[in-house]
């Protein structure tokens, strides 16, 4: 996400184009118009990009939870665990405005 903040910076305005896992996930179709606008698809792909978006989705370890919301406390990891996380992953955390509960933005 560093990267992404830095490289971001060095481009130049309508360059590119950045979505939030949640946003695609729970607003599938006014995300997946905003992609399609953005690569400048036909219409026969922008009708199929909502379906691919709503099919393929990596990131999901089991059916449902990918639209699911956690909290640090979620995973079980003990204390020394969740301060590794937040050494690592704190700042750009806030960068982006994500919480670490439940809330998902702050």
């Amino acid at each position: 996400m560093a990267a992404c903040r830095t490289i971001r910076a060095e481009l130049p305005g309508g360059a590119y184009l950045e979505v939030d896992q949640q946003d695609l996930l729970r607003n599938t179709e006014s995300v997946s118009q905003k992609v399609a606008e953005f690569l400048d698809l036909g219409p026969d792909d922008a009708k199929t990009l909502p379906r691919l978006f709503q099919k393929r989705r990596p990131q999901e370890t089991a059916p449902g939870s990918a639209s699911k919301t956690y909290s640090l406390e979620n995973p079980g990891w003990s204390e020394t665990e969740q301060a590794i996380f937040k050494r690592h992953c704190a700042a750009e955390m806030e960068m982006y405005g994500y919480g670490a509960g439940s809330e998902y933005y702050r």
